[in-house]
Order: structure tokens, then C-alpha cells, then sequence
């Protein structure tokens, strides 16, 4: 679990993936992706289409994370790539460096928070929370978000990939493009439960674990 500063709405929640020690932001020692996925089960024609409707870049508001749109390689106003100091300052009030190389914005239901690796620049964006309606949070343009179902998130993108944690017992569906820039786009579901935790876009293997440790 990501550990926060006193006094910010939520606690982190559980990114599960390879260890980081301490702060660090160097990409180097992450653990491999595992080599294959656990499942590459075609997608049931039966599975609903997702609920929330299409999302673009004129629905959001730059000021008002809840209302981003995930797309590409970015989460609003953040891109991975991007110098990670000049962001941060860009981005200004609301948003707390919470440990070196990993500065955060929240509210009592979700957070929003973006990672340094050792070049200086993005290479990892996390949105995670305990929402149940997508729509109060960021979402994909397809309107996939927080509360989304694996079953509507295998109708919007049939080429996931699902995918084991290192750490944990929570599963990923994991999808990438044909771009590297855009890194990969991981939607987390915690053990037991159909519904989306989190959803990272990272440059790395997978999405760091405990990057505040």
C-alpha cells in the first residue's frame, strides 16, 4: 500500500507490483513482467458495453482532475515523458510532493498521483480510488474508469492481456499500442472483486510498488 503524509484524504491503495526501496526513482531494478498472460480467452460477444459514455479532451477541466481523460500516454494534464519537476510545478496548488519523485492530489475518494523515474521525467501515472460511478473520476475516452468492470473493460479493449501482480493476489488486465511512448496501461482489480481499483500508465514492466516506502 502507498504510504502517504499525514493529513492527505486517502491512503494510497495497493499498487501490486514489484518492490521499490525507500524513494527511489531510478527504472532499473523493477521485476519483469511476467513472460505470458495468465489468460488470453477471447472476449464473450455477451459482455456488456461499458456504461458511462465517450469522454474527450474538451470534457475536462485542467484545474479539476476528476473530470481528466486517459488517453495515450497521458492522464490530463499529465504525459509520461515529461519533465517530472516542471510538472509538478506547472501544476500547482492541490498538488503535494509526498516523498522525492512522487508528487500527489486527492480527495476523500480518489487520488491522483505521478512518478519520476532516474532521467528526471514521467514514467509512471496512477489514478486510483473507491469510486463505483467512473464518471467521478478520470476515465478513458471510451468512458472506462474507476468502478468500470473487467467485463466492460474487455469490450472497449479486446486485446488485454491479463496478467499476474508480483506482489499480491489481485490481477491486471494490461494493454499497450503500438507506441512505446505511451508506455502500458494497467487496470488493477484486488482479489475478489470485478470492479477497476486503480489504473496506472507506466513506462516500466509494471507499476512500481510502494514507491513511498
Amino acid at each position: 500500500m502507498i504510504r502517504k503524509s499525514a493529513g492527505f484524504p486517502l491512503i494510497l491503495g495497493a499498487i501490486v507490483v514489484a518492490s521499490l526501496a525507500g524513494c527511489s526513482t531510478t527504472s532499473g531494478g523493477s521485476t519483469p513482467a511476467p513472460e505470458s498472460p495468465m489468460s488470453s480467452a477471447p472476449v464473450d460477444s455477451s459482455s456488456p458495453t461499458p456504461t458511462d459514455p465517450p469522454v474527450s479532451a474538451e470534457d475536462q477541466d485542467p484545474a479539476d482532475p476528476t473530470t481528466w481523460v486517459i488517453d495515450g500516454g497521458a492522464v490530463g494534464e499529465i504525459s509520461l515523458g515529461d519533465d517530472y519537476l516542471a510538472t509538478a510545478e506547472d501544476l500547482g496548488d492541490g498538488w503535494d510532493e509526498t516523498c522525492e519523485g512522487l508528487t500527489a492530489w486527492g480527495n476523500p475518494e480518489l487520488n491522483v498521483f505521478f512518478v519520476a523515474g532516474s532521467d528526471g521525467t514521467i514514467e509512471t501515472i496512477t489514478v486510483e480510488g473507491l469510486i463505483g460511478d467512473p464518471s467521478a473520476g478520470p476515465r478513458t475516452p471510451d468512458g472506462i474508469g474507476l468502478g468500470s468492470t473487467r467485463d466492460e473493460v474487455r469490450t472497449a479493449y479486446p486485446t488485454v492481456e491479463e496478467v499476474a501482480p508480483a506482489i499480491g493476489d489481485g490481477v491486471y488486465l494490461r494493454q499497450s499500442d503500438d507506441d512505446p511512448t505511451d508506455g502500458a496501461r494497467f487496470f488493477e482489480f484486488a482479489a475478489g472483486d470485478d470492479r477497476v481499483s486503480s489504473i496506472t500508465l507506466t513506462t516500466r514492466d509494471e507499476p512500481p510498488y510502494e514507491p513511498c516506502a
